[in-house]
């Protein structure tokens, strides 16, 4: 393994993408020659090692795009190679977005705590954005070598598709994996600052148990007759604690179509969507006054000994010339304060900002 060497930067006229998977070392670069838009199953069946970004609209489009790297590298480190963005660099479909507004974010979960307690749905996830301004010529290499070393339990990432996205972030939540036959997803949820008095309260607990029970019942709908389930328990990202469990079932490899069924079934958790999903999601896609483009969808690889490696879009934000466009949200429930779950979401803004200083 090595460093990239200085003045080694990417093409941007080509796909590329670093990441660090969560609880390893080695950080992994890939090229491609071209991206495109395909659906899961299609992307699964591409040779050698692909990489998938999928929206958070892939609940209705089952479309996403993804490259298959015509070169790898492993490496021990970033180094300092200068990964800058083209001061030219084009960005297709961005349109920019005003901050969130506290009053804003807070109306939004008191209406959204008002329609849970009329019986309307039971769960919604509600997020924001921030604009971060960027020193001249800040270095990309060295954001990733810090979030490494500041969440070696989450996977980082930086993700260019010319045309479509330049996305980075530090994701603690593991959408789907794929190893050796056997399928694995955890459920995250409820979020704990250090700082707070007191332990886990019935709103997280709460919380907790909506996105656990989707995702058991996802499973067996889905044909999963063996789902394991351990937990919950509290780890750590960074400064936050979050409350996990974990799912396991056998997979058969002469069945493929209920792993993409899976896929199509599983997003979006009720952790960044709703429950029942759709009036859920319906109630955050009418009050949120930002698209959310590629947060909360799900992104990762899959490499060509067949394991598969699946991330929900979370902690990240959209990569632009001169600026960081960033994503938070929270999972809202009846029981959920507006002031509350504002913090929380500034919380976890706070784990990127800091980085990007």
């Amino acid at each position: 393994m090595f460093v990239i060497e200085p003045g080694e930067i990417p093409d941007f006229s080509k796909p590329f993408v670093f990441f660090r998977k969560a609880g390893e070392k080695s950080i992994h670069y890939w090229k491609g020659e071209k991206a495109s838009m395909a659906t899961f199953s299609e992307a699964m069946e591409w040779g050698g090692d692909v990489w998938m970004t999928a929206p958070f609209d892939f609940y209705e489009s089952g479309r996403l795009w993804a490259f298959s790297a015509e070169t790898t590298q492993e490496l021990s480190g970033m180094g300092r190679s200068g990964i800058q963005i083209p001061a030219r660099q084009h960005i297709v479909g961005y349109v920019g977005m005003a901050d969130t507004l506290r009053e804003s974010f807070e109306n939004w979960v008191e209406v959204a705590a008002e329609e849970m307690r009329a019986g309307h749905f039971s769960k919604t996830a509600l997020s924001k954005v921030r604009n971060v301004p960027l020193v001249p010529n800040f270095d990309w290499a060295t954001w990733f070598d810090s979030a490494c070393d500041n969440f070696p339990n989450a996977c980082v990432f930086f993700v260019h598709i010319p045309g479509v996205h330049t996305w980075a972030g530090a994701t603690p939540e593991l959408f789907l994996s794929l190893h050796r036959n056997i399928i694995r997803s955890v459920s995250l949820a409820g979020t704990l600052h250090p700082d707070s008095s007191g332990g886990w309260t019935e709103k997280e607990s709460q919380e907790q148990r909506f996105v656990t029970d989707y995702i058991k019942d996802v499973f067996t709908k889905s044909g999963f007759s063996d789902v394991k389930v351990s937990g919950p328990e509290t780890i750590s990202i960074g400064k936050l604690q979050h409350l996990k469990t974990s799912f396991q079932v056998s997979y058969d490899v002469d069945r493929p179509e209920l792993l993409a069924g899976l896929v199509q079934q599983l997003h979006p958790t009720p952790a960044v969507g709703g429950l029942p999903k759709k009036e859920g999601v319906d109630f955050l896609l009418r009050k949120e006054t930002h698209l959310r483009n590629w947060y909360s969808g799900f992104l990762g690889p899959k490499q060509s000994d067949g394991n598969l490696d699946l991330y929900v879009n979370l902690r990240s934000m959209e990569v632009l010339p001169t600026q960081a466009l960033l994503y938070a949200g929270a999972g809202i429930t009846a029981m959920s304060d507006p002031t509350n779950e504002w913090f929380e979401t500034e919380n976890k803004l706070r784990m990127n900002m800091d980085l990007l200083k």
